[in-house]
């Protein structure tokens, strides 16, 4: 018989764990027999992407480097503006003689020249201001309205004279100049271009308003708790930690009200309005938005003149950041039209038709066509609409739009196929494919008599059809209401709300999927109809409701939707949809209001589904049914229709088509005429127009990588996820050269791969919480069992004491001993301490402890099932078990939504019963419990009551306690995976083992083969734990625990097992985010070969599919050959029981730990630093033809530095020197007496000498002076020094350290006043209230002197590795750090030196890779080893060995190793390359995932250069290491 192959996958979100077994052909499937080989691929990944991705933050590689481009092309063209706007100006003469100078003849500043219009240099090279007298007229209005300030104590920025100039402008002539500047500043700042949908949208029931008020009073509560009261009578609650301290402070608020129908508020039972409060964040710049632009327009002023008497009337006022954040560019585009046409009146330049000639000539003089249509316009236009404000469209993103399977056309030239793209999701045929699609799998189940009840309940397809699209999303709650109701009207008169949820509840009805899900529907037609349908009005009387409706659906419909998603901008849309409105033509007429109704309809969002217009339209010919089909769907109106009526007739006919396969003419061999063809599910619509029962299979493994190839990058919208895939592939394609044909392949797919953004951000929440609650259950057991092991520990965020959970169980642990001693309960009292002492004598609780801990407080401390309270003291005897609500001998599920605490004579009496069944059952029986106390089952309502008191916040748990029988629909939707992602890998792998029948001559027709076998982790979870796969998994980490409590000389990191066994475990107080599976890479291969040896028959068991009723026998017969067997006795008969499942073969945890020790770990590697990018330019020749210039460059693809840049800065230090020293500089001594004394002893004509002996004669007055040590300042631009500065936010994560670092001594000391008055409390000083009183104090905090408001410093740090951006210009002075993972290389130079190798090493900067890329790209490694010799002075005769790059492997040999000239290629002795910095070079064992504890199991930087594995060995291992390289499957290839 011939040997088989089962592959075994394990795909994670930046791991591929694979193994191959050996396996025999039996009557029960393949029989695994031997391990073949197994592996681990590694997809690096930084802890911050890992944690982005589980977290549902979206991930792109190119996300910050696009960000950065695009801030780039903002100041490019703002320069570009600026340059016409130049070159305009001084064609008109109105830029001042000092600022021309520096100009070309385009408009551009001279190289290195960056001079100011405002600002020009009197005779002395000083700086003056040129608009003096403007400046002068603000003054005296300034002194006007504040007269207090004529004595100079106030300054006026000049900056303000730009707002005053403004407001002038618009009433009054200004000068050329003054016009000029004020054009300067529109270019800089011209308002924000609205488009639609970005306006925060206000909820149905919310009105959202950004308000600033004043806090009158502040009234505190309770701790953090405090009663505030606005300047308009408002009160409302804070939690904020400072509220305290805002009486008398004025407030930014976001104040949500709750409001009817009619838009008026409602009132809570005290007659109050329901408000609630927040402070704002970067999330709400649209109300501010709307705020400031209301604020603006009730001021019935312009933008500028509103900032200027604001300015003028409120000092403190801040323009940027504050007054002014988000104005619209219409706005700035109305002022500035009026002040250009008011000084028309004034200059005649503005109207100088020769002169506007010219200026348009001079800014096209290849255009002739834009530029004769801008000679029809005037100076007014050219500014604002061609230069200010001028913004090209938008470019198309539809590059980035998946590509519809089946829909294409051919290009005339080459042949080539061009797919349709995908429609979006907003579409109204898309919504409407969608609903078919869902009712086509729709599935109602009456649970009370496990039957399948759809067709009952859904008679009519259409008219729920109908009701789906008029609603955004629905529920099962929502969809049971609905048809259970029609249902209803069919045979009762009258319906009401309680006869449906009666009739709900007493069938039990579910639907097949989650029963929490919402599923999207209508969102689109239900917003677009409900608008027509208000606003249309038919123009004749024979229009009903229903014929106006189908009118609009059929006429109306797509093309209102095509106006409002492809048009963004608000002036726009209205104008389209004025003119859709005004185009309706008879029976219907739209009402005007339609379009401002229309105008606050939210933006669509851009999310597409998987088939394009076209593919939709051919399904919906064939899916709809009922009033939505008629004979015309089917009718030919076009080539495509043609196609799909074609296919149809040739069913019915049965004519020969080669491209139709059997199976779909079996499928539709009841169909006869062309009604039969409606109503169809899409699978079968699908296959009848696109033939989709043709699988495809790949032959060989060239056909994986001709699928590679032609895989289109970025076309699954999710980067992580497409690398998994593509990387999967590749490994596959090895494994299958390397073994040869698979016959079967067994996958899981991590849950962060399959599922959504969404969902990924739900579970690690979930997960975070959990855990939180598990590590303060064991703190707490352990503080109740040991205070003083409690007490030295400490855990960030977490409570040690926990004092409100201590409170709890103590008051339930009173009330249980006071109850216990009122009824002279003797043993329970005993029992209790006996139970207490013997806790207190344990080191740490078990996991079974925290478990029953956990539970007990979920269920409050009572009995599901008899509703006792359950005393602490007995919690943790055998007087109460978990128990599976569900038991695993009917459904495998040991989560804790399936276990409860309950008494141990309760559940043995339970027994194979699920909760509600026993308490139908046993229901108001009495149970003796041990000590002959006697408990009452609960009654099935009391039951029902308390499950729902106790759980109604856990509805998986409340739905679980309420199951009388497993439903088919509850393990139906735990086996269906929809997901895409789970679907493409499916389809993928399917490809490779999809098996071929040579009766048919057809491959299978399922979209996954039947040798396809998919897993998940609860499956592998069980059969690692009888298998033996987790003791396997302790001996291979447990020399790194052993190592750990050497490394700190412990016993803390080691435990024994009641066998005796060393296992290993980590304190208490290390135990947040660990996870002992995760320590290594290699358990991704285990994982592999569990799965692998996971036949379909462990799959059906596991996942719950033989639970269903009808498989019961199934269940019976695949637990006798899959699972050991055990006898008990029961009241007196034998009974047999499956427990643990049966291992694959004997020795088959002994094989798996010999091959994961001998496994190398694979690691993928990003080291391309250069790409080839095509960019293509459009000129015109010289006949004025347009052609198309294709250009290559290499492209830089790796960050070369950090965003922030930094300023080089010259701080005043002090050092101490001698006299001969500080007599050089004299001014430069630190005590003023001293410099003093000096100065006139030098001004004697003193020398060193003498003034030394003066200060030796006096030593009664100079005697603490050390000539010596004489303290001076000094400038670090004198020094090698090199300090850098960055401005940064003052927030609450302010340190008072940080003050030193702080660049401005006066803003030092200002900061250090503040801290002292706050208590040195920098969390206090440093909120948002802290700030705000100090910039209200700060004249006093700076000694009576003004000073502006202080919201952010300059703070320096010191640094050898930043470097100027370029060489030229202002790029000299800017300065940046390296980026993270930037250095890819280091070089290691070997020679021999009296017979004894010497090896060198460097690291190589990025620049220099990039610089000998581009010089020579195929050979760039011998243009950089020439840069490495003649910069580091390397000899010709020093060869270099190797070029070592992250993710590289060594080989460590040992000292016998060397000796012996004989390397044994130990897999414990190999490293993986982390980083390098200079000479140093750092690594970890291959297998590290990560540390046991960060920063103490690999130094402080979980990183190593000595070997610290091998005992007393302690020697560098980049003197000693052999690099050698790896396959993808892990094999050394390359030494």
């Amino acid at each position: 018989m011939a040997t088989k192959k089962i592959l075994g996958l394990d795909l994670g979100t930046n791991s591929i764990g694979w193994a191959v077994v050996n396996a025999e052909t039996t009557d029960n499937g393949l029989q695994p027999t031997s391990i073949a080989n197994a592996g681990s691929r590694i997809i690096p990944m930084d802890a911050k992407e890992m944690g982005d991705f589980e977290n549902g933050r979206s991930i792109s590689q190119t996300r910050e480097r696009t960000q950065a481009r695009g801030t780039r092309r903002l100041y490019e063209r703002r320069a570009l503006r600026r340059e016409r706007l130049n070159r305009v100006l001084n064609l008109m003469g109105f830029l001042p003689e000092h600022y021309t100078k520096h100009l070309n003849r385009y408009g551009q500043l001279n190289k290195g020249q960056e001079p100011k219009l405002a600002w020009c240099p009197d005779e002395n090279g000083k700086m003056q201001f040129l608009f003096r007298s403007a400046f002068n007229e603000m003054l005296e209005e300034f002194y006007t309205l504040h007269p207090e300030f004529r004595n100079g104590q106030k300054k006026i920025p000049y900056d303000w004279t730009v707002y005053y100039l403004r407001k002038k402008a618009l009433r009054q002539a200004i000068s050329k100049e003054e016009l000029a500047w004020l054009l300067m500043m529109f270019n800089q700042k011209r308002g924000y271009e609205k488009l639609r949908g970005e306006d925060e949208e206000q909820l149905d029931n919310k009105l959202q308003e950004y308000l600033v008020l004043h806090v009158v009073n502040v009234e505190v509560i309770a701790k953090n708790q405090h009663k505030i009261t606005l300047e308009n009578g408002w009160e409302f609650l804070s939690k904020e930690r400072y509220a305290n301290q805002w009486k008398g402070t004025t407030k930014e608020f976001i104040v949500t009200t709750t409001i009817d129908q009619d838009g008026k508020p409602i009132v809570d039972k005290e007659g109050c309005i329901k408000r609630t409060f927040r402070a704002p964040d970067e999330n709400d710049w649209g109300l501010l938005k709307i705020k400031t632009e209301k604020q603006i327009a009730e001021s019935g002023k312009t933008t500028g003149e509103f900032i200027y008497d604001t300015l003028i009337r409120k000092l403190d006022t801040k323009v940027l950041g504050k007054l002014v954040r988000v104005i619209e560019r219409e706005l700035y585009k109305e002022e500035l039209v009026q002040i250009l046409n008011t000084q028309k009146q004034y200059m005649a330049e503005l109207q100088d038709a020769e002169l506007f000639t010219s200026c348009v000539e001079a800014l096209y003089p290849n255009n002739p066509a834009h530029s004769n249509a801008l000679l029809k316009k005037d100076f007014v236009h050219l500014l604002i609409e061609d230069i200010l404000f001028y913004q090209r469209p938008l470019k198309s993103k539809k590059s980035s739009i998946s590509e519809c399977p089946y829909e294409y056309v051919k290009n005339e030239n080459s042949g080539e196929k061009v797919y349709h793209k995908c429609i979006s999701k907003s579409h109204p045929l898309y919504e409407e494919y969608r609903a078919w699609d869902f009712l086509s799998n729709l599935q109602i189940y009456n649970g009370s008599i496990m039957q399948n009840v759809t067709t009952e309940y859904i008679t009519n397809k259409a008219e729920l059809v109908e009701w789906l699209l008029s609603r955004h999303e629905i529920t099962q709650e929502v969809l049971l209401k609905h048809i259970v109701e029609q249902k209803q009207k069919l045979s009762q008169d009258k319906v009401n709300t309680k006869s449906i949820k009666d009739e709900i509840a007493q069938k039990q009805l579910t639907w097949n999927y989650p029963a929490d899900k919402k599923l999207p529907m209508g969102s689109t037609t239900s917003r677009l109809m409900k608008c027509m349908l208000e606003y249309a009005k038919p123009t004749t009387e024979n229009i009903d409701e229903e014929s106006k409706k189908n009118i609009l659906y059929a006429q109306y419909l797509e093309p209102l939707w095509h106006i409002m998603y492809s048009i963004s901008k608000p002036l726009e849309l209205e104008k389209a949809l004025t003119k859709f409105s005004q185009q309706a033509k008879a029976p219907i007429h739209f009402d005007i209001q339609l379009v401002e109704k229309l105008k606050k309809v939210k933006a669509f969002e851009k999310q597409y589904g998987a088939y394009s217009h076209r593919a939709i339209k051919k399904l919906l010919m064939l899916m709809r049914c009922g009033k939505f089909w008629t004979l015309d769907n089917i009718n030919p109106k076009n080539l495509w229709e043609i196609q799909v009526r074609n296919r149809v007739e040739r069913i019915i006919t049965g004519e020969e088509d080669k491209n139709m396969s059997t199976w779909i003419r079996e499928k539709c061999k009841e169909m006869h005429e062309l009604s039969d063809f409606q109503g169809l599910p899409k699978w079968l619509a699908e296959s009848i127009i696109y033939n989709q029962a043709n699988k495809e299979k790949w032959n060989s493994p060239e056909d994986i990588d001709q699928y590679i190839q032609d895989f289109k990058i970025h076309s699954l919208n999710n980067p992580v996820v497409e690398t998994v895939v593509l990387e999967t592939l590749r490994v596959v394609r090895d494994i299958w050269k390397q073994e040869g044909q698979i016959d079967e392949i067994h996958v899981e797919l991590g849950r962060d791969l399959k599922n959504s953004s969404e969902k990924r951000a739900s579970i690690q929440q979930q997960i975070q919480k959990n855990e939180q609650a598990t590590l303060r259950a064991k703190y707490l057991l352990m503080e109740m069992m040991n205070p003083e092991i409690a007490t030295a520990l400490e855990l960030e965020g977490l409570r040690t004491f926990s004092p409100s959970h201590q409170e709890l169980f103590r008051i339930y642990e009173s009330d249980a001993i006071d109850q216990a001693v009122l009824n002279k309960d003797k043993e329970f009292i005993e029992e209790h301490n006996k139970t207490i002492s013997a806790i207190a004598s344990a080191n740490k609780p078990s996991t079974q402890e925290v478990k029953k801990y956990l539970l007990w407080l979920a269920q409050q401390y009572r009995s599901p099932y008899t509703g006792e309270i359950i005393p602490l003291g007995k919690l943790f005897t055998p007087a109460y078990q978990i128990e599976h609500i569900i038991p695993q001998s009917r459904y495998f599920d040991d989560s804790m939504n399936n276990k409860v605490i309950c008494e141990a004579e309760v559940n043995q009496l339970k027994d194979r019963m699920l909760g509600l069944e026993f308490i139908k059952k046993h229901g108001g029986e009495k149970v003796t419990l041990s000590g002959d106390n006697i408990v009452l089952i609960k009654t099935e309502e009391a039951y029902k009551e308390l499950v729902s008191e106790c759980f109604g916040k856990n509805s998986r748990k409340k739905e679980i306690l309420l199951l009388e029988d497993i439903p088919e629909t509850f393990i139906a939707r735990q086996l269906n995976d929809t997901r895409y992602i789970s679907k493409l890998i499916k389809k993928l792998l399917s490809n490779i083992v999809r098996e071929y029948n040579p009766v048919t001559n057809e491959l299978e027709k399922e979209e996954t083969s039947k040798n396809l076998i998919v897993c998940n982790g609860k499956t592998t979870d069980y059969l690692k734990q009888d298998w033996g796969a987790n003791e396997v998994w302790n001996h291979i980490v447990l020399p790194r625990f052993e190592r750990m409590n050497h490394l700190l000389e412990t016993h803390e990191f080691t435990a024994q097992t009641k066998e005796g066994h060393t296992i290993p475990c980590v304190p208490l107080k290390h135990q947040k985010g660990f996870n002992k599976k995760r320590l290594d890479h290699r358990h991704h291969a285990m994982d592999a070969i569990v799965i692998a040896c996971t036949t379909r028959n462990h799959v059906a068991l596991l996942s719950n599919e033989a639970s269903m009723p009808k498989n019961q026998q199934t269940k019976i017969m695949l637990s006798k050959i899959l699972r050991n067997k055990e006898n008990y006795t029961y009241n007196g008969k034998t009974h047999t029981k499956y427990t643990s499942f049966i291992k694959p073969w004997p020795t088959f945890a002994q094989d798996m730990e010999t091959t994961l020790n001998d496994i190398v770990v694979s690691f993928k590697q990003n080291l391309r630093v250069l790409n080839r990018s095509f960019n293509y330019t459009t000129k015109r020749n010289a006949k004025g033809e347009k052609e198309t210039e294709k250009q290559t460059n290499l492209v830089v693809r790796k960050s070369l530095h950090k965003a922030s840049t930094f300023g080089l800065v010259n701080l005043q230090k002090r050092k101490d020197v001698t006299l001969k020293v500080a007599l050089m500089n004299p001014d430069r001594i630190v005590k003023k007496d001293l410099r003093d004394k000096i100065k006139s002893l030098l001004a004697e004509n003193m020398n060193e000498k003498q003034i030394k002996t003066y200060f030796e004669e006096h030593q009664d007055v100079w005697h603490e002076l050390n000539l010596k040590k004489i303290e001076v300042y000094y400038f670090t631009n004198e020094t090698s020094e090199r300090y850098f500065a960055k401005r940064v936010a003052l927030s609450s994560d302010f340190k008072a350290e940080h003050i030193e670092k702080i660049t401005d001594s006066g803003i030092q000391e200002i900061l250090r006043r503040h801290l002292e008055l706050c208590g040195n409390n920098a969390e206090e000083a440093f909120s948002p209230e802290g700030i705000e009183r100090m910039n209200q104090n700060i004249l006093v905090l700076n000694n009576g002197k003004p000073h502006k408001p202080i919201y952010s410093v300059r703070k320096y740090e010191s640094s050898e590795k930043k470097f100027a951006i370029g060489q030229t210009d202002v790029k000299t002075k800017q300065y940046v750090e390296a980026a993270d993972g930037t250095c890819l290389y280091f070089a290691i130079y070997k020679s021999m030196i009296n017979g004894k190798e010497k090896r060198s090493c460097y690291t190589i900067p990025l620049q220099i890779v990039i610089e000998c890329q581009k010089k020579n790209y195929k050979n760039w490694k011998i243009e950089l080893d020439k840069w490495m010799r003649s910069n580091n002075e390397i000899d010709d005769s020093i060869e270099l060995y190797a070029l070592l790059s992250p993710g590289d492997l060594v080989y460590m040999p040992t000292y016998e190793e060397i000796a012996n000239g004989k390397i044994l290629w130990n897999k414990n002795n190999v490293y993986k390359v982390v980083s390098f910095d200079n000479t140093k070079c750092y690594f970890v064992p291959h297998y590290v995932a990560s540390s046991i504890i960060d920063k103490e199991e690999f130094t402080r930087h979980n990183k190593i250069s000595r070997v610290q594995f091998i005992d007393g060995d302690n020697r560098l291992i980049k003197d000693y290491c052999i690099p050698f390289k790896t396959n993808r499957l892990g094999e050394i290839s390359k030494v």
